[in-house]
């Protein structure tokens, strides 16, 4: 079995890469005037990919629900009467390890994006574009390309944060 960290880096590459592929084809036409209604042409085209996806899914994996390793595989929940092990109680508020481990890949990926929009020449133009395309393209950027980044960005952070949840929740293709 796949180590559920690197399954999040596979989920985020994969992601990623069907974001860089999808804007161009689907979603470019919408944002150079081709596109007579834009809104209600994105709806659609991103609703025909989830179903495209989830039907390739079952498809290829089938309809049953699956749960992955966890991500401390020696530290499974065990309940002995009213103690419980694999899990850190703090008052009423009880902090299982899978959720620990999901919860800090969640803070990494958010400092990760921080720090790319903040201090990368490529996450301030994607801000100026989202600012304002005309005076970004004055500037020298390319607004139909940080539109493919952004939807890259967002599809690759999109599957990590799936993938990151897959050891606590059972895992069913139309998730």
């Amino acid at each position: 079995t796949l180590n559920p960290l690197v399954g999040i880096l596979i989920a985020g590459i994969g992601t990623a890469l069907l974001g860089l592929v999808f804007e161009p084809l689907f979603l470019r036409p919408m944002h150079q005037g081709k596109i007579e209604r834009p809104g209600e042409y994105a709806i659609l085209i991103t609703f025909g990919l989830a179903f495209l996806l989830e039907n390739a899914t079952l498809s290829i994996v089938g309809p049953f629900p699956q749960k992955a390793p966890s991500y401390l595989p020696g530290v499974g929940i065990v309940t002995l009467g009213p103690w419980m092990l694999g899990a850190l109680d703090i008052g009423p508020i009880r902090l299982v390890a899978d959720r620990l481990v999901a919860a800090a890949a969640s803070i990494v990926l958010i400092g990760a994006l921080l720090l790319f929009l903040n201090r990368t020449w490529a996450g301030r133009a994607l801000r100026a574009v989202s600012m304002d395309k005309q005076a970004a393209a004055v500037a020298g950027v390319n607004p139909l390309n940080m539109n493919t980044r952004a939807f890259g960005i967002g599809t690759m952070l999109a599957g990590m944060a799936g993938a990151a949840l897959v050891p606590i929740f059972s895992w069913v293709p139309w998730i």
